[in-house]
């Protein structure tokens, strides 16, 4: 779980660039995340898990990963969470 006053610092490496941060989506059992979390670990980089759904917003405010991979339902939920913060 991120705490709602998280406070992450970027880490940056000269000579490799920027470490990935990374908000996981997917459980576990899917290939596509065992892989991510191993590319992630990998370089050194940061895994987050989000609270929930309804949460997702916040947790990328909190986060701000430096790429999100994610399944099309993932993107439907941010697309509907985006559209509804618009329209408020």
């Amino acid at each position: 779980m991120i705490p709602d006053s998280v406070v992450i610092e970027r880490i940056v490496i000269t000579s490799l660039g920027t470490v990935p941060i990374r908000l996981m989506f997917m459980p576990l059992a899917h290939a596509s995340q065992r892989w991510e979390v191993f590319a992630t670990l990998s370089k050194g980089g940061l895994l987050f898990i989000p609270r929930s759904s309804e949460f997702l917003f916040d947790d990328l405010k909190a986060v701000k990963p430096t790429d999100i991979m994610a399944t099309p339902r993932v993107w439907q939920e941010l697309y509907h969470m985006f559209t509804t913060e618009l329209d408020q």
